[in-house]
């Protein structure tokens, strides 16, 4: 579902922001980022994140320390397939990038 216009505009200043002041999160790689079979432990979940994306991907098992590994992409980037404590989890691209690993 698309954003709206006004959400939109604020997550892009929100983003500006932290990258202006916050620059050690840009340090992080994300798990769009990242390489294929290849295992990364979780470093935190992105303050970009609203609350509804952050406690759905702690209920997935996306918490510190975890070990996650990026398996395949669809042809169109939009979608990862992620191997995360032994089960194979599809998701978007635009969510899997508020995981952060260092």
């Amino acid at each position: 579902m698309p954003l709206k216009p006004q959400v939109f505009l604020q997550n892009f200043v929100k983003n500006v922001m932290l990258n202006v002041f916050c620059p050690y999160l840009y340090s992080m790689t994300n798990l769009n980022n990242c390489k294929r079979n290849q295992y990364y432990s979780i470093k935190s979940i992105s303050e970009l994140a609203n609350i509804n994306i952050k406690r759905r991907l702690l209920e997935l098992g996306f918490v510190k320390g975890t070990m996650v590994r990026r398996v395949k992409e669809s042809l169109s980037k939009g979608t990862i397939l992620v191997d995360l404590r032994g089960y194979l989890l599809s998701m978007r691209a635009d969510i899997a990038a508020f995981v952060l690993f260092e």
